[in-house]
């Protein structure tokens, strides 16, 4: 049975879950198999749903940054009794860095349940939104536990 015929009890975009272990995928593909005995602490809880959240937070402020700057300009410019023509491409500077720091900020802010562990010294962080919106969440906790009884949910959950 190659990877892509692997079939899992839960699996989202990320990870599938098996009773051999957690398998990370990229486009439906194991590219890694994290078995559980080799996990050393596992928990599910409320979290940003991005691991690098801040980073992504600070570049989203930073191109709403420029935006507004850049907006600003704009504005020196149309009040310029000297300008006669201001062109539409000058306009549409602003916009994108706008949007994609919107965006930014927003996935970076959001938070969902998030499932965390430990492997032979490297932590993982995977979202559970999708088991969330499927309403699978109890069967997916209940399957984990079996498979790892030393699983910590939090109440919040």
């Amino acid at each position: 049975m190659t990877n892509a015929q692997k079939s899992y009890s839960h699996q989202t975009s990320e990870f599938g879950l098996s009773n051999e272990g957690i398998h990370l995928l990229r486009n439906n593909y194991n590219y890694k198999t994290i078995s559980f005995l080799t996990i050393t602490h596992m928990e599910i809880k409320e979290g940003k749903d991005l691991k690098n959240w801040l980073f992504v937070l600070s570049l989203g402020f930073a191109l709403l940054a420029f935006a507004l700057y850049d907006m600003y300009q704009i504005y020196g410019i149309y009040n310029d009794p000297g300008t006669y023509k201001i062109y539409i491409e000058r306009l549409l500077v602003p916009f994108f860095p706008m949007v994609l720091g919107g965006y930014s900020v927003v996935i970076a802010l959001r938070n969902s349940t998030i499932l965390t562990f430990e492997s032979e010294g490297k932590s993982y962080h995977l979202t559970l939104r999708a088991l969330s919106k499927n309403n699978v969440m109890d069967e997916f906790t209940r399957e984990l536990r079996s498979n790892y009884p030393g699983l910590f949910v939090n109440q919040n959950t």
